[in-house]
């Protein structure tokens, strides 16, 4: 039972995370998929899910390797190895959506420069105020 909801958790997740990396960076600009309320539902779901298949694949791993050796141990074993797998590669999605959503932005056309400091013209020393 852990193998089957360690492997459905965590191929879900993959898939959110596949879902919100497409939401936020490969979706058109004007589309439908591309609105925040959608992600956000995304990420809701996957902060439930993804510690559930995090969880549930240490325990099925857990319970696969302390079983003993046998035909089922090995194809539990497999399995949780699956949903292992699946994890890495979400957590990896993550990382990649992480880093093309905050990679830096050209500035605005609307910001005013730095006016510069006033050139001392006379050649006398700055006054500097007593404390």
């Amino acid at each position: 039972m852990h193998n089957t909801v360690a492997i459905a958790a965590s191929l879900a997740s993959l898939g959110l995370i596949c879902a919100i990396y497409y939401s936020n960076i490969l979706a058109r600009p004007n589309s439908p998929m591309r609105s925040e309320m959608l992600a956000m539902i995304f990420l809701s779901v996957l902060t439930g899910l993804f510690p559930l298949a995090v969880t549930a694949t240490i325990s099925a791993l857990w319970q696969a390797l302390t079983g003993g050796i046998s035909v089922g141990a090995v194809i539990s074993a497999g399995a949780d190895l699956v949903a292992v797998a699946a994890i890495l590669a979400s957590v990896w999605v993550f990382r990649a959506l992480v880093k093309a959503t905050y990679r830096t932005k050209s500035t605005p056309d609307t910001t005013n420069p730095l006016s510069p400091k006033p050139v001392n013209l006379n050649g006398a020393p700055a006054r500097k105020m007593a404390a």
